[in-house]
């Protein structure tokens, strides 16, 4: 539990200018950092949304942009075989959310750090979206058998099983 606090009090800290100068609307920490059931195998999974002001000027694009690129050692504090880095969308995207790109049942429990606990959302029809990511999905595990191009380090098994128990999520 330690470990945890100190990545939080890490990312809080690193996120704070983007807070305060409006940039970010919103961080929450969603999945088994959240609901504190993590195992060794566990992601820090987030969920990051920008406004607009973030696309004002090219100081602010630059600014954001070498924040979250900065902080994603933080992540790999926590598990260094990280894989997806921080999941971010605008502030527009809650307005039209596809669910394809991460179901909203992911952050049921999800825990804010900056913005407001619960979020609104208004989900978008995004039948063919999630039809294309599970065909997609199918034809990586497909394409992996057919040329026995199997996944070899520890990294490459943790992304394989994610994108395995991913589709289940954008099947439900």
């Amino acid at each position: 539990m330690t470990v945890s606090v100190s990545i939080y009090n890490n990312v809080h800290e690193a996120f704070s200018p983007l807070y305060d100068h409006g940039l970010i609307s919103s961080f929450m920490v969603h999945g088994s950092m959240s609901t504190m059931d993590y195992t060794p195998f566990s992601d820090f999974d987030t969920q990051i949304f920008l406004t607009d002001k973030v696309f004002s000027s090219i100081d602010c694009l630059k600014k954001t942009g070498m924040v979250i690129f900065g902080s994603n050692s933080l992540l790999k504090l926590f598990d260094p075989l990280q894989h997806h880095g921080f999941f971010l969308c605008l502030d527009l995207d809650r307005r039209s959310y596809p669910e394809a790109f991460l179901p909203l049942s992911t952050m049921g429990c999800a825990t804010s750090v900056y913005g407001e606990e619960t979020q609104e959302f208004f989900i978008r029809q995004s039948d063919y979206q999630i039809r294309s990511a599970v065909w997609h999905t199918g034809y990586f595990f497909r394409t992996s058998y057919i040329l026995e191009k199997f996944p070899e380090s520890p990294f490459d098994i943790k992304r394989f099983l994610s994108r395995f128990l991913t589709l289940t999520c954008t099947l439900t």
